[in-house]
């Protein structure tokens, strides 16, 4: 790693810190102690993390004389972490000529998202969660670049504290294990290569299609549900993804100004470059748009099911494959100038709202 990248990269981190540290909220360990919760349902297990005791385990081990001092901060020690490890994962994602740059790129989309920012102030167990995936989507890709299988053991090892800090993780879990064996094997060539590769991918869309097929001979069969869900709902993943203004929908007002330039306009951007970056000629696209649709679908059905409104930190691990492809987008562009004011213009809109939210007390729009 060159030392203009390491300066690059600690800039990065550093400010991706500030940003999180800025008018944190300050909350008492002892009010941030989590007890294990029972459950009387598998939804309630699902979406209550009622059966998830790592992160319990990490609150209790912090609330400790002396740790308890660095507890109110532990969310943005995972941030720092995660921002780190997105460079990796961007550089794994691209050619060796673009792969610094995508590196950088992702680190700092990750630095200045307010969707990151936002659980991090919050003390969220999600800032652990999104940690866990970034390591996760860094070794899958290694893995599928390089075909070692030593990486199958870090990626084992994040797979089960995955799974112990966020129940909802399974989808994301075992999808990635299931496209990393199909496109793995796919790259041998062999005959049971080709098999394991078809098996692999019946596998994946498994638990979509019978949900699809019930749908489709029972028109009313979602209906039956009575939901507190509609497909606003993705609208609203998207723009916590990439727009500054979270749940932006709540302020659907075409006349807004704000609304077009703090939503519209950075979701469009961020968008269009996470597209660009999939349609890139690599062997990571396919990995990645399995497992993006797969653990989106499978959720969404689980959502559906449970008659639960789809929140974007349910998602909250595909969100690094999300921010690798954004960036890898940017060198894929053939304009030079896109290069440039795409993603100055992504950003500039970002941290201006970042400083104007933290310096005033009301909201831009």
């Amino acid at each position: 790693m060159e030392k203009k990248n390491v300066l690059f990269l600690a800039l990065i981190v550093f400010f991706g810190i500030i940003f999180r540290i800025w008018n944190m909220p300050y909350i008492p360990t002892e009010q941030m102690n989590f007890e294990f919760i029972g459950a009387d349902s598998i939804f309630e297990i699902l979406f209550e993390n009622a059966l998830a005791p790592f992160y319990p385990i990490i609150s209790n081990l912090f609330s400790l004389p002396y740790l308890n001092t660095i507890y109110p901060y532990l969310s943005v020690v995972f941030d720092a972490v995660s921002i780190i490890v997105l460079y990796f994962a961007g550089k794994e994602f691209n050619d060796k000529k673009n792969e610094n740059l995508t590196g950088l790129l992702s680190s700092g989309f990750g630095a200045i998202s307010v969707f990151l920012i936002h659980l991090a102030k919050n003390h969220s167990m999600y800032s652990l969660v999104f940690m866990l995936s970034a390591f996760i989507i860094l070794y899958s890709v290694k893995i599928i670049n390089t075909q070692n299988k030593k990486y199958f053991i870090p990626i084992l090892i994040f797979d089960v504290v995955l799974i112990l800090t966020f129940n909802l993780s399974i989808f994301f879990v075992v999808f990635n294990l299931l496209a990393i064996a199909s496109f793995y094997a796919k790259k041998r060539k062999t005959f049971e290569a080709c098999a394991a590769t078809f098996t692999g991918l019946i596998f994946l869309l498994s638990p979509i299609v019978p949900f699809i097929l019930r749908a489709v001979n029972a028109p009313d069969y979602i209906a039956q549900y009575s939901l507190p869900f509609d497909f606003s709902h993705v609208f609203i993943y998207l723009t916590n993804m990439y727009s500054p203004k979270l749940n932006g929908i709540d302020e659907f007002e075409l006349t807004n100004f704000g609304f077009w330039v703090f939503v519209i306009a950075t979701s469009v951007i961020g968008i269009f470059l996470s597209v660009k970056g999939l349609l890139y000629k690599r062997n990571t696209t396919y990995w990645a748009i399995t497992l993006f649709i797969s653990t989106f679908l499978s959720m969404l059905i689980t959502c559906i099911c449970a008659k639960e409104v789809l929140l974007s930190k349910y998602l909250i691990t595909i969100y690094p494959i999300l921010i690798v492809t954004t960036a890898n987008g940017v060198p894929s562009l053939k304009s030079k100038t896109l290069k440039i004011v795409l993603p100055t213009i992504f950003a500039t809109i970002t941290i201006f709202y970042i400083i104007v939210n933290n310096l005033v007390s009301t909201n831009l729009f």
